[in-house]
């Protein structure tokens, strides 16, 4: 009976970076079949993809795309979308390029609602590449409920809120029925609902 044969280095990369979870050593080899010496050759393709800077080795010595997140990390709450989900950005990102979008999954019943500003430890779920699911571990520190932004109409019924706060690297979708009669480039102070719809003021 013939050996399975040693995946290719693409094989390899397109693996790693689809998995929803970062594998380690001993899942790559499993999904592949890959037993005695072919464990050996795995491990120097590895050893050498992380020496080019394709993949980086986490915790618990498990591999991932160069840039992807690990399965749980401290964030930053950072804005909404247009469906008045949260959204947060992962603190110490030190990545060339803009980060992964993170949608926060709803609190849980009793729990308080989100505020920008907010840091927390939340495990991550990849949905596809460049977008997570966020749920929350543990929260660290509160931010503020209000924001201070300028105000521009969007596409339909949907603005958008550019805080003035530099650290502030996300934006917020405002609902036109929410954004307090302010018309284009107007300096508005917000208040974020529970729910997480901003409304101007």
């Amino acid at each position: 009976m013939s050996k399975p044969p040693i995946p290719t280095r693409q094989q390899l990369l397109e693996f790693i970076k689809e998995a929803p979870v970062r594998p380690g050593k001993r899942e790559l080899a499993r999904a592949f079949h890959l037993t005695g010496e072919n464990r050996i050759i795995l491990r120097e393709m590895l050893r050498e993809l992380e020496k080019s800077g394709d993949i980086e080795r986490g915790r618990g010595k498990r591999f991932g795309q160069m840039g992807a997140l690990p399965e749980s990390a401290v964030l930053e709450i950072c804005g909404t979308d247009a469906d008045g989900s949260f959204l947060a950005k992962p603190l110490g990102w030190t990545v060339e390029g803009t980060p992964p979008r993170i949608v926060m999954a709803p609190a849980r019943r009793g729990e308080p609602s989100f505020s920008i500003g907010d840091r927390l430890l939340a495990r991550l779920r990849r949905l596809r590449h460049g977008l997570y699911e966020a749920r929350v571990q543990r929260r660290l520190s509160s931010g503020s409920t209000k924001l201070l932004g300028v105000y521009q109409p969007g596409a339909g019924d949907v603005g958008v809120l550019q805080p003035t706060d530099r650290r502030q690297k996300c934006q917020f979708q405002v609902a036109k029925s929410d954004n307090g009669n302010a018309v284009a480039g107007e300096l508005v102070l917000a208040e974020l609902l529970p729910g997480g719809r901003p409304q101007g003021y």
